[in-house]
């Protein structure tokens, strides 16, 4: 039986973020999904005191309001990262070695994923 992971998708495009359930469910059916088409509304959903951090976050950098990068240094600054246990995957379609750098300066940040994702590297994360 597959472990039950509790699982965030951030990113501004809905097509993404139904791919994302779609294949998710598929590779772990137990699975706990939460999507969230801006890095605000994760970000107010994870300051809730009742919320458990997921165990893994994939974020995409390209979003506006509050790109990637922003949702990630607010996360350092408000939780210091303590109670956000979570495993960052960054999941975009940038390929500019400035955004593999810099999300590679995040301690959190686990990977650098290019858009599209596929369900063989899902199923090792999920």
């Amino acid at each position: 039986m597959t472990e039950s992971k509790y699982v965030f998708c951030i990113d501004d495009n809905d097509i993404d973020l139904f791919l994302f359930r779609t294949m998710a469910k598929k590779v772990n059916q137990d699975c706990k999904i939460e999507t969230f088409e801006s890095a605000i509304k994760a970000l107010s959903f994870l300051k809730d005191a009742d919320t458990t951090p997921p165990d893994v976050i994939f974020l995409d950098i390209k979003m506006p309001l509050m790109n990637g990068f922003e949702f990630l240094e607010e996360c350092l600054n408000t939780f210091k990262l303590n109670p956000l246990k979570s495993d960052v995957y960054i999941l975009t379609s940038s390929v500019d070695p400035l955004d593999i750098e810099k999300a590679n300066s995040f301690e959190k940040v686990k990977g650098f994923i290019s858009k599209p994702l596929t369900i063989n590297f899902l199923k090792e994360l999920i």
